[in-house]
């Protein structure tokens, strides 16, 4: 049988979702999406290291590393639990 997720609340997706640039699963605090890249997002402390240039992921994969660029706007989306 196939298994189909419904998701039917945004603290439901937040628990789904794992940060690009720690890797842990769920982001705690404040999840920030990328506008422009296709499901990349960053937890609080990845986020504030991207604003002051200190954009070194490590376990961002190396082709979502090379679709984002700096210059992307973010969507801070408060995580409930």
């Amino acid at each position: 049988h196939d298994i189909v997720i419904i998701v039917d609340s945004e603290a439901a997706l937040n628990a789904l979702v794992r940060c690009d640039g720690w890797g842990i699963r769920p982001i705690l605090g404040t999840r920030y999406r990328c506008n422009t890249c296709y499901a990349f997002d960053l937890c609080e402390t990845c986020y504030k290291k991207v604003e002051q240039g200190e954009y070194v992921l490590q376990q961002v994969s190396q082709k979502k590393l090379a679709e984002h660029n700096r210059s992307h706007a973010f969507s801070a989306i408060p995580v409930s639990a």
